[in-house]
């Protein structure tokens, strides 16, 4: 059985046009495959889309440089490190600080 990796709609669909190649998450994930779903822990929704996690990289907000930020967000699917990290400060509920150690995960799609 494949492990689930939660995602919002908007984003799997970033998957799905190939802009979305990374996911970035306050705790570190396995390298491995995943099922990508959406909708709630309780009655999530299958996207019949595995991803395989090949790598990663913890980081914070005040140790990466402007290139950085930049390659993360295009990674991410967003056009500004700003849109980005609003977004990601948005799903966290403000729980992100520059100080905030995140991980950003690299993927390949499989299925």
């Amino acid at each position: 059985m494949t492990t689930q990796l939660r995602m919002k709609k908007e984003f799997i669909e970033f998957v799905k046009n190939g802009t979305k190649r990374a996911t970035t998450r306050l705790k570190q994930k396995k390298n491995g495959e995943y099922e990508l779903v959406s909708g709630s822990y309780y009655k999530p929704i299958k996207s019949g889309i595995i991803v395989r996690i090949h790598s990663y990289h913890a980081w914070k907000l005040n140790e990466l440089s402007n290139h950085d930020k930049e390659v993360y967000a295009k990674d991410e699917g967003f056009s500004s490190f700003k849109e980005f990290w609003d977004v990601l400060k948005e799903i966290n509920k403000d729980k992100l600080t520059e100080d905030t150690l995140v991980y950003t995960h690299w993927f390949e799609v499989v299925k």
